[in-house]
């Protein structure tokens, strides 16, 4: 089995957060959909609810390393979401980080335990996105 070295996922992880720099946001959707690595931007309708907007990402905190054996890194700043009045609400599904361009491109989401009701000013959502890289332990070929 081909193993990769802590160093080697620590470095993978910062090269996908250079290329995740830039024009990136996170975003909340309110059909009931679980996302996979299939998903598709046209697979979620964003939230609409009074208010909303999807929030940019400002960056992502230092890469570091899980006891589960994988590298990971969080976003800097969380991405809160808050209804400013009563107008439009939603249920809430879960949330998702895309690029931003034409056209927008899905790159990682996540469903909540429990869809979340956005219906008045008191109510909020705060994600702090993450996301990590593994060893699968493929096996190796030997020719």
């Amino acid at each position: 089995m081909i193993v990769i070295s802590q160093s080697a996922l620590l470095a993978a992880i910062d090269a996908v957060t250079v290329a995740l720099s830039g024009s990136h946001k996170v975003a909340l959707f309110k059909n009931d959909y679980t996302p996979t690595s299939n998903t598709v931007i046209g697979d979620l309708e964003e939230a609409d609810f009074t208010g909303y907007a999807a929030v940019t990402n400002s960056g992502w905190l230092a890469a570091a390393w899980a006891t589960q054996g994988a590298a990971y890194q969080y976003m800097d700043t969380p991405a809160i979401f808050q209804p400013t009045g009563t107008t439009v609400s939603n249920v809430i599904y879960g949330w998702y980080f895309y690029a931003t361009g034409t056209p927008n491109v899905y790159i990682l989401g996540e469903r909540f335990a429990s869809p979340i009701p956005m219906n008045d000013p008191g109510d909020q959502i705060m994600v702090i996105g993450a996301y990590a890289i593994a060893d699968a332990g493929f096996p190796g070929v030997v020719n």
